[in-house]
């Protein structure tokens, strides 16, 4: 029975499925151990949570945290300068 406009929307409304295809002989390893989990799909949530949690915390590619601060400071300066210029 679909929702009415008043009804917040059911469970199953808001899952997203995806898979995944997995090769026996290529992926064999990764079959026995995703066969070896009581809950597949916490597994892999836990783990996709846990690498995104290690790249947040990595700087990013290219960017000296140096730089980073030098910009501020560029940018703390050219502020500066700009709030004499329209105080004027």
């Amino acid at each position: 029975m679909p929702n009415t406009a008043n009804e917040k929307p059911g469970v199953w409304e808001t899952v997203k499925k995806l898979t995944i295809e997995l090769n026996e002989e290529a992926d064999a390893d990764v079959i026995r151990q995703l066969e070896s989990q009581n809950s597949v799909g916490e597994y892999v949530k836990r783990l996709i949570r846990e690498d995104a949690a290690r790249n947040m915390q990595k700087p990013l590619p290219g960017i000296n945290p140096e730089d980073i601060s030098n910009a501020e400071k560029n940018f703390d300066a050219i502020l500066s300068i700009m709030k004499k210029v329209i105080s004027k």
